[in-house]
């Protein structure tokens, strides 16, 4: 499964464990909810920012996030994104 595929699933898991809709999530991310979906379903790249406000949506850190996504191909880019979010203050 690609990686945006895998992230989209679990944003999707992560959401649904807090009890969040899709449109509660966007309102706490400040994302449209069709963009959410969109992400989910794994039809969307998804940027560092649109991370970042999802994360904080879901008041988790960018390492919950990445931590159960793994696949030998992604991990270097999942590294590089990581280091590149490092750098942003939030």
């Amino acid at each position: 499964m690609e990686l945006r595929r895998k992230l989209g699933k679990r944003i999707r898991f992560l959401r649904k464990e807090q009890n969040l809709s899709q449109e509660r999530l966007g309102e706490l991310s400040n994302i449209h909810t069709n963009h959410i979906g969109a992400i989910e379903r794994g039809e969307k790249n998804v940027t560092i920012e649109s991370l970042i406000k999802l994360t904080n949506g879901l008041n988790i850190t960018l390492e919950d996030l990445f931590r159960r996504i793994e696949h030998s191909d992604y991990n270097t880019s999942i590294h590089s994104k990581k280091n590149q979010i490092n750098t942003y203050t939030i």
